[in-house]
C-alpha cells in the first residue's frame, strides 16, 4: 500500500539503523491504523509499519528499538539483520517528555548507554 492510500499527513524523525542503508521514521495518518513507526531502505520506495507510535524510535545495542508510548519509554527486541521485531515491548521509564513534533527526551549511545 502506497503512502497516498495510507492518507499520511507527515513523516518525521528519521533515524538510520547500524547498516547505514535502512532507516526508521514516524508517520502520521488521517487513519489511525496507519500512524506509526515505519522502516524503509535507501534503495527502495517500499516501507513497512513496525508499530503504532508517532514518536522517534532509535536502535539500542545489542538489539532493541526504543520508543515512547504516551509518556513511557519502551524497549522491544529488534534484529537489525532481519529487520524484525520480536517479543512484547517492555516498559523502561515513565514520564518521558515528548515535544509537539514527537521527539522524545532520551538518547542512547552506540554502546547501549541510555540517558
Amino acid at each position: 500500500m502506497g503512502k497516498e492510500s495510507r492518507q499520511e499527513t507527515w513523516h518525521r524523525l528519521p533515524y538510520f539503523l547500524p547498516d547505514g542503508k535502512h532507516y526508521l521514521y514516524a508517520a502520521n495518518s488521517a487513519r489511525t491504523e496507519y500512524s506509526g513507526v515505519y522502516i524503509g531502505a535507501l534503495d527502495s520506495s517500499e516501507t513497512r509499519r513496525l508499530f503504532g507510535s508517532t514518536t522517534n524510535a532509535v536502535y539500542a545495542p545489542p538489539g532493541y528499538l526504543l520508543f515512547v508510548r504516551e509518556t513511557t519509554l519502551m524497549a522491544q527486541r529488534f534484529d537489525a539483520t532481519t529487520l524484525q521485531l520480536s517479543g512484547e515491548p517492555q516498559s523502561l521509564v515513565e514520564q518521558v517528555q515528548v515535544n509537539p513534533i514527537g521527539s522524545s527526551s532520551y538518547s542512547v549511545s552506540d554502546d547501549g548507554v541510555l540517558v
